[in-house]
């Protein structure tokens, strides 16, 4: 499966996305660092983690995925990244992801229990 994926490296151009453009959406513009300050999902996660004590300095999602950011960008610049050349490069690509993904969604479930331990019926009504 992963083979017919590099056979076409189109698939991957995103078009200037990527993740340079990831981590500058996520951290956001004008972000100190460790501080719940600015409206970036970096802002959201540190309010998320100082709710559950875990934001000393940084919450520790963010710091995973800003080491998980530099994993992603050290595989896309391998040469023929995501090619017939570089096959490999594809599934470390998809499981780097994968991880980002299941980080984003800890942030998320921390402000949910939050809201339902609260009884904030507006936070957590469908």
């Amino acid at each position: 499966r992963y083979s017919q994926l590099a056979n076409n490296p189109s698939v991957f151009d995103l078009g200037g996305g990527g993740m340079d453009e990831f981590i500058g959406l996520w951290i956001g513009n004008d972000q100190k660092p460790g501080t719940e300050d600015g409206h970036s999902l970096y802002a959201l996660t540190q309010k998320a983690a100082a709710l559950f004590g875990q934001s000393d300095p940084e919450a520790p999602v963010n710091s995973n995925i800003k080491l998980l950011y530099n994993e992603g960008a050290s595989t896309l610049s391998f040469p023929g990244a995501c090619s017939r050349e570089n096959s490999d490069t594809v599934p470390q690509l998809w499981t780097t992801a994968q991880r980002i993904i299941s980080q984003m969604n800890i942030p998320l479930m921390q402000l949910l229990l939050d809201a339902i331990v609260s009884r904030n019926t507006g936070a957590t009504r469908l």
